[in-house]
This record gives C-alpha cells, structure tokens and sequence, in this order.
C-alpha cells in the first residue's frame, strides 16, 4: 500500500491506494472503487483526479522536420552526360499537290458556214417561173391555142401551119407551157416540127398529164404551208424540207414516179430529189434537179441556192442522217453527168 498525502489548505490528508492500482491508469481512473459516504473529502479529491485523468492527452506531435538536402553530385568527368536535345520545330512534310489535268481535246464541231438567206416568200413560187404569162403578148396566143387542143383532144396528132411563127418562138412556146401546166409532173408536151412553119402536137394523154399536175401543185403547196412558216430563212426552210422528204418516203428502186410516191409514200432517188425541188421552189426557194453518178451507180440529188450560194443536198442519202445536208462542195463519191446537161436548169 501507499499513501497520497494532500494538502488542502493547512491540513493534510492521507489516500490509501494498491500499488497494482497505480501501476494500471485506467483500472484506477476508471474502475477505481467507490468512495464511501463517510469520506467526502477523499470523494472529492478522487473524483478530482478522476476527471483530471479521464481526458487522455493528445499525442505529442512530432516537430516536422526540415529534409536533409541531398548533396550535390560534382561533375564526374568520367561520367556520360546525355547531350541536351535541343527541341526542334518538326518540318512539315512536303504535301504532293495534285497533278493538274490537263483537259482532254474535245472534238471540235464542224462549223457550220452555212448563210440563213432571205426569209422566205409564200408569193414567189419559182416552179411557175418562166411560164405563159411571161411571154411577150403576140405569142401568147399561139400557146392559147395549144393548150386548147390538149385538154380537149385526148390521143391524136396535130399539125400546126404557123408560117410566120420560128423554131425559136416555137420552142419558147412550149417551155412555157411546160412550166405553166405541166411544171408538178415530169411529162411534157411533146411538140416536133419537120419543116419550117409546120408543127406537129402529140396530144396523148396530154389532158391526164395535166390533171396529175395539178393534184401534185396542191399537195406540195398544202405540205410546204404546214411544214414551213412566215418567219423561216431559207436555210431553216431547206432544211425543213429535206426532213419533211426523207419522212414521207421508204426507198423503193422500181418506183420513180413522183406522182405515185406522193400516194403511196415510195420512190427512189429521183422522187426524193424531184419532190425536194417542188417544194423549194414552191417558196422562192432556187433549187436544181442533179442527176448523175454516185459510189459508180446512177444516182440524183440537188443543188440548192441559199442568199445565191450554192449548196449540195441528197436527200435519198438522208434518210437515215443528214450526213448530205448543205455541203459548199460536191462529195467525193459524187459526180455530175455531162450528158444531161439540162438538169442544170429549171426542168426535171
């Protein structure tokens, strides 16, 4: 046992405690016994403690400590010292442009040199050209008396005893009444003389000639009126045409008759080409009947003045392509016949 001696004030008191108890804080401050009712002093005093020592002191923090520096290294010679990289902008690589393409050469379009010509004239109808009415008075006349015969006579042979009127009159005559009565069908009047002031007329069915003649005027002038209008130029009108021809008409060798395509919508070249001639010429159109040679077999084609230009046109070639459309030369596969020289001018 051990005694705790206390002084309060100016008397001292003595507590009695087990050694063990000491030695064991917390079995003394906690679970230390009971003081009696008849030690108050001793009561106070202990609770005293009891209180002082139930607040457990906070650890002790440990002074922080400044870190010891580390030594600084001397320059080892025989040391390795990575060389310092420098930074380097990194180069950019080089960007490969595109090849530029070179545009291909287109085909160039054949230039068309083609003149649009005048616009057209429904009033000059150049198949009547040349016809009766242009004949100097004394010798209309005499193609009065012609036509006369013709439509009233169906087969025979006439002689007329004109003394006074020349071979020359006469042939003028009859190309006038050609081009007046006959000019939309390919047969003429047929008119011989033997000797001077004698002029025989075969009249045969020189009535039927006429009247087919003048069914063709009114089917080429009904389809020109249709297919062409006020404001075309030549050229608009030309080529109105040669697309109207080569739709109207299926090549047929055997039927040259124009008349007869216009009915039943064949024909060979030279209907194509005699058909194409009336209806240019219907409208003040200047065009020639061509007959000739192509690829070395007989063929017809036209020749068709724009604003007094001269142009080649095969409509029989055409129909297909107007690969043969208003050429300034004649083709290469080609060639004009020398011997009928006469489809140079108006006639068929």
């Amino acid at each position: 046992l051990m005694s705790l001696a206390l002084t309060c004030g100016s008397t001292t008191e003595y507590i009695k405690f087990n050694v063990n108890d000491l030695m064991r804080a917390d079995t003394f401050l906690y679970s230390a016994p009971e003081i009696r009712e008849d030690e108050p002093f001793e009561k106070v005093v202990y609770t005293v403690i009891k209180e002082k020592k139930a607040e457990k002191p906070e650890p002790v923090k440990e002074e922080e400590t400044t870190p010891t520096p580390e030594p600084v290294k001397k320059d080892d010679p025989t040391e390795k010292v990575e060389p310092v990289k420098k930074e380097t902008t990194p180069t950019p690589e080089p960007v490969n442009p595109e090849p530029v393409k070179k545009e291909e050469p287109q085909p160039q379009k054949t230039q068309d040199t083609v003149a649009s010509g005048n616009i057209i004239n429904f009033n000059n109808n150049i198949n009547k050209r040349g016809g009766v009415e242009t004949l100097p008075e004394h010798l209309q006349g005499y193609a009065d008396q012609i036509m006369g015969v013709c439509l009233n006579v169906d087969e025979m042979t006439h002689c007329f005893h004109w003394a006074e009127l020349s071979s020359a009159d006469m042939e003028t005559i009859k190309q006038a009444i050609n081009r007046t009565y006959f000019a939309y069908y390919d047969a003429r009047i047929i008119i011989n003389y033997w000797d001077e002031g004698e002029y025989y007329l075969t009249t045969n069915n020189s009535r039927e000639r006429y009247n087919k003649s003048l069914e063709v005027e009114n089917n080429i002038k009904s389809i020109v009126n249709n297919i062409v209008t006020s404001d075309m130029t030549e050229k608009d009108a030309v080529i109105a045409i040669n697309n109207y021809v080569c739709s109207l008409i299926d090549y047929e060798l055997s039927q040259g008759d124009f008349y007869l395509a216009l009915q039943t919508g064949k024909g060979n070249c030279r209907t194509y080409a005699c058909i194409f001639k009336m209806m240019c010429n219907q409208i003040g159109i200047e065009c020639d009947y061509i007959e000739g040679f192509a690829n070395g077999g007989g063929h017809a084609w036209n020749r068709v003045y724009i604003g007094g230009v001269p142009y080649w046109v095969d409509a029989c070639w055409n129909d297909g392509g107007n690969q043969y459309l208003l050429s300034a030369d004649l083709w290469e596969n080609h060639s004009v016949s020398t011997v009928n020289q006469f489809f140079y001018s108006d006639e068929f």
